[in-house]
């Protein structure tokens, strides 16, 4: 990444947010995070974030419905879902599912720090031939 980029990070493990920002420190990314999946699109709105980096299956609120959401309001934003799946729906199929409703990149939790930011790279080398 050479120029600083703004990402809101979603996801309702506190650890996976804390090791996503990590990640992104060394790389020009300012980041907001949030753990309720409610706030996030509260924080969307005021935060007008380049990047969402959004956990799919969560509490109330899950990430396929935040990913439409912002799809639908702001197109033009890059959404990247990621997600370890859940007991009966494993991640392969989740993170599909995700890219087929327009997630512009995914990511399979634990998250690895390399993964990220080739998705993260992947998805601003689209923007900037869009």
């Amino acid at each position: 990444m050479t120029t600083a980029i703004h990402i809101l990070i979603v996801d309702k493990d506190a650890d996976t947010l804390k090791a996503c920002e990590e990640h992104l420190s060394t790389r020009k990314a300012t980041t907001v995070t949030t753990c309720d999946s409610r706030a996030a699109l509260r924080e969307f709105g005021t935060c007008n974030p380049d990047i969402v980096l959004t956990e799919l299956v969560m509490p109330e609120r899950d990430g396929i419905e935040i990913l439409l959401k912002i799809k639908r309001t702001s197109p033009q934003t890059k959404v990247i879902a990621m997600s370890r799946g859940s007991a009966s729906l494993p991640s392969d199929f989740v993170l599909h599912l995700a890219s087929r409703l327009g997630a512009d990149g995914t990511v399979s939790k634990p998250v690895d720090a390399a993964r990220l930011l080739e998705a993260i790279e992947k998805v601003l080398s689209t923007q900037t031939e869009d």
